[in-house]
């Protein structure tokens, strides 16, 4: 079953977004401020979330929306808002959607049911552009894919690429920074492609093997 973190402080339509779903076989938490979120998505693995679009917008300060941006990056996302002239939830489905449907139902049933449930990591980003060349094979015989990071932390990093990887693969990695040069072996957690979400494209990397000196350089670009 689907657990989705919602965050709305619109009490007038909270109900309406939870009874939806439900319907659609789902368990929801409820949340009014991106902190409380925040502190659900650490204490208890999500399929997904649901933002409510007026709430984002209202919610919080700066650094809360960036943290708010980087929450709807790891986890697939439905933005919605109140129709209240058709008494309907519109919806806006911020992920891969080749079926072109956007409702909560679709989101819940598809979206969600397909995607791996996780709890949110306490590491903290860090904004640090270093040069990698990603391979698929653990003995480097493939062709690389060259990139770069956009963010890093302990745990991982986000990479800048044209032709992401799928979700759930994994990649064997050589930062050109480090002096250590045997490749960190990372699994594929998220994808964005290229043309969507106005965003740049790329792969979302957790960090599965590697060695002590390794992680002591990364360390060092986390400040």
């Amino acid at each position: 079953m689907s657990r989705i973190a919602i965050l709305t402080a619109n009490e007038s339509y909270r109900d309406e977004i939870s009874r939806a779903i439900h319907l659609a076989g789902g368990e929801c938490d409820i949340c009014s401020t991106i902190r409380e979120l925040e502190e659900i998505l650490r204490l208890s693995p999500h399929h997904g979330l649901v933002v409510d679009v007026l709430t984002k917008l209202k919610a919080g300060d700066q650094e809360d929306q960036k943290r708010l941006l980087e929450f709807m990056e790891i986890y697939p996302t439905a933005q919605v808002k109140w129709d209240s002239h058709n008494q309907i939830i519109r919806t806006i489905l911020m992920v891969h959607n080749e079926s072109g449907e956007d409702s909560l139902d679709y989101f819940v049933k598809d979206i969600c049911k397909n995607a791996k449930h996780r709890t949110l990591r306490s590491n903290r980003r860090f904004d640090r552009h270093l040069n990698l060349l990603i391979h698929t094979q653990c003995d480097l015989s493939d062709k690389p894919s060259r990139s770069t990071t956009i963010n890093l932390s302990r745990g991982g990093c986000y990479c800048f690429l044209f032709d992401p990887y799928p979700v759930g693969q994994n990649i064997y990695a050589v930062f050109n920074e480090l002096q250590t040069k045997q490749p960190i072996e990372a699994e594929i957690i998220w994808e964005i492609p290229w043309g969507e979400k106005m965003k740049l494209p790329g792969n979302g990397l957790k960090f599965i093997n590697f060695t002590e000196d390794q992680e002591q350089e990364l360390s060092n670009y986390m400040f």
